[in-house]
């Protein structure tokens, strides 16, 4: 180091930057690098690039923006659409040493329902097998002489999954 005297570099400022400690050698000096930094002087930064926001979703903090060491990201989906092989509506991620993240960029899909066979007996609002949207409704109505079991109006959730079992029917 130009203009340094040997043994005495952990006395002049910045020797170790971004909060890391000087150790002084015998003929040199190390640096103890805070959480997140690494190098001579703690001058690299470890971390990760915030990839870009799933389609019809969003990434916190927003794409672009730099996430340290062992930081995470949320991503989640947008209103009527569910992150796909998830049971949960937010992801996170963590920041690896490697500078990539522990999981990939989630996919977020439309919420859909699929309407299932009629019950026998009933009728239902929709035809079976029809995808139906998140927060909208399918009706049963039993025909005459029997009695319905369970609910008459199911919604469909933003999972993509039925508010109710399908109702049944008995006879009066």
């Amino acid at each position: 180091m130009v203009g340094r005297n040997q043994g005495d570099e952990c006395s002049i400022p910045d020797s170790c930057q971004n909060g890391g400690t000087c150790i002084k050698r015998i003929d040199d000096y190390t640096c103890f690098c805070g959480h997140g930094y690494e190098g001579k002087d703690c001058s690299i930064r470890l971390d990760c690039l915030v990839p870009p926001a799933p389609t019809d979703g969003s990434v916190s903090p927003s794409s672009g923006n730099r996430v340290l060491l062992d930081g995470t990201i949320t991503y989640s989906c947008d209103p009527g659409y569910f992150m796909k092989n998830q049971l949960y509506g937010t992801l996170k991620a963590t920041c690896l040493r490697s500078g990539n993240w522990n999981r990939p960029t989630p996919v977020c899909e439309e919420s859909r329902c699929i309407v299932p066979q009629t019950p026998a007996h009933g009728t239902l609002s929709r035809a079976t097998g029809e995808k139906v949207p998140a927060d909208r409704s399918v009706s049963f109505t039993c025909d005459e002489g029997y009695t319905m079991i369970g609910q008459p109006t199911i919604y469909c959730r933003s999972s993509g999954t039925w508010s109710n079992e399908f109702p049944e029917t008995t006879m009066h």
